[in-house]
């Protein structure tokens, strides 16, 4: 079979199972099995598929056709212009998480950086490389996460410290700054596919949402300096009773830009 019949075939299967994009999942498939660039499959024309190919196609297009993220059949994804590794065992990272490192980027005067809920590490890791002056801690509950943000950290050159820790566990000293992409979908909200085969401790989190929020406001105090910030990940349409928690724990919405919140210490 040629690259284009597959092609063909593969959009077909993915639109009648219901994928967003049918077309661009395929040439990404395709060019992942031939080990090339979605640029370069597309320079190269037609070319006769082997056997071996041709079954590795299937395979994964199969597991896309039942909607595991291309992330995890690609086991990499992109985020703020770098590869990462990613395993089933963390959230795909995604775009809009890249404005809560905008976020922190630009606020150059924090010079320790602790992140919660690292995961793949996309956070602290990118953070560290943008801010090479700044330190970094990381932590995560689950080991399997925590030795891939290290792998991901080691990969990309990035100097930042990586610990297992539930929250604030095991979290010593003070820093500047903390950073959370924690839980935040309602535990009652529908999964739909494309977010069913990723870990739902890392997704849901009490009837609103906002549990492991409420316990990040409540302890951050005694793991932040003086005039400390918090940088965090939410929906919008939670910002108003993310300001009441935050308020009820000494903490007032300095900025928000989409999905990224920035909270003060109130003085």
């Amino acid at each position: 079979m040629s690259s284009n019949q597959w092609l063909s075939e593969a959009i077909q299967q993915l639109t009648q199972a219901q994928i967003s994009s049918p077309q661009l999942d395929a040439e990404l498939l395709l060019a992942y099995v031939l080990e090339v660039t979605r640029e370069q499959l597309l320079l190269r024309g037609d070319v006769e598929l082997s056997e071996n190919q041709l079954q590795k196609l299937q395979d994964i297009l199969l597991r896309r056709s039942q909607h595991e993220p291309m992330a995890y059949i690609r086991r990499y994804t992109e985020f703020y212009g770098r590869t990462f590794a990613v395993t089933q065992s963390v959230l795909v990272p995604r775009p809009e998480t890249e404005r809560l490192c905008e976020m922190v980027n630009s606020d150059t005067t924090r010079s320790t950086i602790l992140e919660l809920g690292t995961g793949s590490g996309v956070i602290g890791i990118t953070v560290a490389l943008e801010n090479p002056e700044t330190s970094v801690v990381m932590t995560d509950i689950s080991q399997d996460a925590v030795d891939l943000a290290a792998r991901n950290a080691a990969k990309l050159g990035a100097t930042v410290k990586v610990i297992q820790s539930n929250m604030f566990q095991n979290v010593t000293g003070t820093h500047d700054a903390i950073a959370a992409n924690l839980p935040y979908l309602p535990t009652a909200r529908p999964a739909d596919k494309s977010i069913s085969r990723e870990p739902a401790e890392a997704l849901f989190s009490g009837v609103d949402g906002l549990n492991h929020y409420r316990i990040l406001f409540q302890e951050a105090h005694a793991y932040l300096n003086d005039r400390g910030v918090l940088y965090i990940e939410a929906e919008p349409q939670q910002e108003k009773l993310l300001v009441a928690i935050a308020k009820n724990y000494g903490y007032t919405l300095s900025h928000r830009s989409d999905y990224a919140y920035k909270f003060l210490q109130t003085p």
